[in-house]
């Protein structure tokens, strides 16, 4: 099974710092690239973080304020 990881690079013309959760939500909803959207992305790695019994994360309340399941705070 492929695996892909993604690093940050701060010093890349690209790299925004940290963000608002507004700004994150935003990015999230709109982004896609090769791989497919950034939801999906968000979602898989929840989903696998699940199964190996991570079942609480930053990621996970993403993901849910993402889909409209929880309000941002």
């Amino acid at each position: 099974m492929p695996v892909y990881i993604f690093t940050v690079r701060k010093d890349h013309e690209q790299y925004s710092g940290p963000l608002s959760q507004a700004e994150t939500l935003q990015l999230v909803r709109q982004g896609h690239g090769k791989g497919g959207s950034s939801r999906d992305y968000l979602a898989n790695t929840v989903e696998n973080m699940t199964a190996l019994g991570i079942r609480t994360s930053a990621l996970h309340r993403l993901l849910a304020m993402v889909d409209g399941k929880t309000k941002p705070s």
